[in-house]
């Protein structure tokens, strides 16, 4: 994942996961609906296989999307996904740890979440490395997108930190953090 990051110049925000009620597209897809009237000119690309595909497309073709908010197969090569995205939507109804959010943000890309229970307040410090909108309110949801939007230098930033923070997430970071904890715990005999 070293070296290879997104420019946060494309006109692309980018959801990955399964089509399954637990990631909320359904969310995610009624707030692209108003991100869309104003900025018609990007595109939503929402990477995952499941049940809801169908029912996901209905939505989409309903709302009038079909052309800027694009369900996609998965595919092996997600990272040059990201790399080609400038926003990541993170719009799940719950997470552990997602690791979607994680990889999004290893390669730069500026994610906005809802802040479901657990994983993603882990993860983003509003406003530093991302921005978090109150789970489930699908305006807010659209109004921190076209934020992102409308301010380059803003998505750059976050971005930026973003990809700082994923650090913290990697095995070499998580390997020392355990190490240190077996050390304390061995010295207190």
């Amino acid at each position: 994942m070293e070296g290879k990051q997104t420019d946060i110049s494309s006109k692309h925000a980018i959801a990955v996961g399964r089509y399954a009620p637990q990631k909320g597209f359904d969310r995610l897809i009624a707030a692209w609906a108003i991100v869309a009237q104003k900025h018609p000119d990007w595109t939503l690309d929402i990477y995952g296989e499941g049940e809801l595909q169908t029912v996901l497309q209905q939505q989409i073709d309903e709302l009038g999307l079909h052309e800027n908010c694009i369900l996609h197969h998965t595919v092996s090569n997600i990272a040059d996904k990201y790399c080609m995205s400038s926003i990541f939507v993170l719009s799940s109804r719950y997470e552990g740890l997602p690791l979607v959010l994680g990889e999004a943000m290893a390669y730069g890309v500026a994610p906005v979440a809802f802040t479901c229970p657990c994983g993603p307040r882990d993860m983003i410090t509003d406003g530093v490395n991302g921005l978090l909108v109150e789970d489930g309110n699908i305006e807010q949801l659209a109004n921190r997108i076209g934020y992102l939007i409308e301010h380059e230098d803003i998505r750059k930033q976050l971005g930026e930190k973003a990809h700082q923070r994923a650090k913290d997430f990697t095995m070499e970071a998580i390997s020392l953090q355990w190490k240190a904890l077996f050390e304390e715990l061995m010295s207190t005999k």
